[in-house]
């Protein structure tokens, strides 16, 4: 997520996170082919998912922050990111249960962790809330 936090970058892949999974969730759910690459983590990374669902970085400076950016989502593959991926699928499928999924991500000097939650929201619906706990990017290079 860029270089993690408040950064241009990192705002930038949050915006795009936000527009395909919460403010054009219904659009996002009625693509099966996103929803299907989106759950099979076998056959495509998170890096070439955003790739092809538009999901990274475009105009100046989108160089560095995509080069980030797939340091994260790599990093996010070998840490958990399989089954909140599945969660996030599961979520799309489930659109008559789900309106939206929501990002957040917050600074952990020391781990990664990723984790998924449900929020019931005042419509019936629920937000599947993706948080991860993650260390900046200068700080993930070191994590064991």
């Amino acid at each position: 997520m860029g270089a993690i936090f408040n950064t241009s970058g990192t705002l930038t892949i949050i915006d795009l996170l936000s527009s395909t999974f919460t403010e054009n969730f219904s659009a996002t759910a009625t693509n099966a082919a996103l929803i299907s690459d989106l759950a099979n983590t076998a056959n495509i990374s998170s890096w070439h998912f955003a790739n092809a669902y538009g999901l990274v970085a475009t105009g100046p400076g989108s160089g560095s922050v995509n080069l980030h950016w797939k340091v994260w989502l790599d990093y996010f593959d070998g840490h958990q990111g399989d089954q909140v991926r599945a969660a996030m699928a599961a979520a799309l499928s489930g659109y008559n249960k789900y309106e939206a999924i929501e990002f957040f991500a917050y600074q952990d000097d020391a781990s990664f962790v990723p984790s998924v939650s449900d929020h019931l929201n005042n419509t019936g619906k629920y937000s599947l809330i993706v948080t991860v706990k993650t260390p900046t990017y200068d700080q993930l290079n070191q994590l064991p």
